[in-house]
């Protein structure tokens, strides 16, 4: 079981179920396309078919499905917003939450 499994069992509807499925598909995919970028050293991998152009689509659905527990998924919040680092992120939404941030 993976993180968005975890978490589509945390919600527990067959929409979250069927997200989490296609973001483990999404998750595998960008990976290894990271990965064969990284061994072939380009100096611009990513081309408008690479999977890491879905990002911010998967994660603005995951916020939808998932709701507050998608800060939970780093990965996919670093790659569809990289001015973050997943913890800082996770910072300001919990004072954007609180009304402190």
């Amino acid at each position: 079981m993976n993180s968005y499994d975890l978490l589509a069992a945390r919600v527990g509807t067959p929409e979250a179920q069927s997200l989490a499925e296609r973001l483990t598909a999404w998750h595998d995919a960008t990976v290894m396309h990271r990965r064969r970028a990284y061994l072939a050293r380009s100096a611009d991998p990513c081309s408008a078919d690479c999977p890491c152009q879905k990002a911010s689509y998967y994660w603005s659905e995951a916020r939808r499905v998932f709701g507050v527990v998608a800060a939970d998924l780093t990965f996919l919040r670093a790659l569809a917003d990289p001015g973050t680092d997943g913890s800082a992120g996770a910072q300001s939404d919990e004072r954007r939450r609180a009304g402190t941030g």
